[in-house]
């Protein structure tokens, strides 16, 4: 499909605001005009600019009374479309208060103040990722027993794409201790780095130097350090964001006390804590893997756990191509599975059926699928299940 409209006024300036928009990825709304001012936005030829998806793109000012607005869409799936208030004015419309709307400066658009500092540019030459968080280089200086309380950027909204942050602690002398009153982010590719030459962290140790990395929903509770410095890192990468993590640090002249058991359970021979609710529970969160000694059953329902073994590993750790059971029962009947990280795309429906469907799935399966979308929520319809009552099991995490 591809329609076209031409909008126009006697004088004075027209204003679009765009009250609903929600087009399949492909489909594309154009706003094309003399009198708009698009920056690097302005795509060729002409002076226009594209929308598509859901656009963070909420008013668009012409200073010149005619417009064009055209949709292409594509033969695939539809969305809903487009909802949009064309108004004409004599005099000079007023700017986007920021809140809910956002001017990008030197432009003609507005966008949603929620997209601001999301990692993502929405303004001309990136007006809305300007300024955003000073998080590179930071150094803060601790006083003796006064808590400083430590957040990830827009904590506790979702943390930007992209970081590269790092800060770093000080204190006159004594000890530093942290203590994690919250932490999510996206696992494996987002990461909070605890670094400092008073860490004793054992095995634990990544990379080069002495530093914990954190990443998902830590089991560590506390981090303390011998020494009155210790920086912290966070990185992440393009794609999903979460609300990121909460920190109470705080500089002490004596050596703090161990963790009590409940709610925290210290880690031997290393300067950290992990939740009491981690002990037994099948993952080596204390270095050596001092947590799980001394289990006599293990229970760990959210997660996979090896045959003839008490070990548990995360899900998406099965079929990676690595094996971490003691027999390789994670990496094995892989190759039924298929694809396991799948993207969503906006109204797209995607089929997961169990291997072999219709007909009999294998025995002893290890499969795991992560499905992620850019935004909004997804819905899962069961159209078929049956499996082995209390021996085969799919899990929602």
């Amino acid at each position: 499909m591809s329609c076209e409209w031409k909008l126009g006024a006697s004088s004075g300036f027209i204003v679009i605001s765009i009250v609903d928009f929600h087009l399949r990825s492909g489909d594309i709304v154009t706003v094309e005009g003399p009198g708009l001012e698009l920056g690097d936005l302005a795509t060729s030829p002409g002076n226009k600019v594209a929308l598509s998806g859901t656009t963070p793109v909420t008013r668009v000012i012409s200073r010149l009374p005619m417009i064009n607005i055209t949709m292409t869409t594509n033969a695939f799936m539809r969305g809903t479309g487009f909802k949009m208030k064309i108004e004409a004015f004599e005099t000079t419309p007023s700017e986007c208060s920021g809140e809910p709307d956002f001017q990008c400066e030197g432009s003609t658009l507005c966008i949603s103040s929620r997209t601001v500092c999301d990692g993502l540019k929405d303004c001309p030459f990136a007006f809305d990722e300007q300024h955003c968080y000073e998080c590179d280089g930071i150094t803060i200086n601790l006083q003796e027993n006064i808590p400083y309380t430590f957040t990830s950027p827009n904590y506790p909204d979702r943390y930007p794409n992209s970081l590269n942050c790092q800060w770093e602690f000080r204190a006159s002398s004594g000890f530093i201790v942290i203590t994690i009153l919250d932490f999510v982010t996206e696992r494996r590719y987002d990461f909070v780095t605890i670094e400092g030459p008073g860490l004793e962290l054992g095995d634990l140790t990544t990379g080069s130097g002495n530093k914990l990395s954190l990443t998902g929903n830590t089991a560590v509770t506390r981090v303390s350090s011998r020494l009155p410095i210790i920086n912290i890192s966070m990185t992440t990468n393009e794609f999903r964001r979460t609300r990121g993590f909460r920190m109470k640090i705080e500089a002490f002249k004596t050596w703090p006390s161990k963790c009590s058991g409940v709610p925290d359970f210290q880690c031997e021979n290393s300067t950290f804590c992990i939740s009491s609710r981690a002990v037994c529970n099948g993952l080596k969160n204390c270095p050596y893997g001092f947590d799980e000694q001394q289990c006599y059953s293990i229970s760990c329902p959210e997660f996979f756990q090896c045959r003839e073994t008490r070990e548990c590993i995360f899900w998406d750790q099965v079929c990676d191509g690595t094996k971490h059971c003691l027999i390789g029962d994670d990496e094995t009947n892989c190759d039924l599975c298929g694809e396991n990280e799948i993207h969503l795309e906006e109204d797209l429906p995607y089929n997961l059926t169990s291997p072999n469907y219709p007909d009999r799935y294998p025995n002893y399966l290890s499969c795991h699928w992560e499905f992620s979308a850019s935004n909004g929520f997804i819905v899962i319809s069961i159209l078929d299940f049956k499996t082995v009552t209390s021996s085969d099991f799919v899990t929602f995490v």
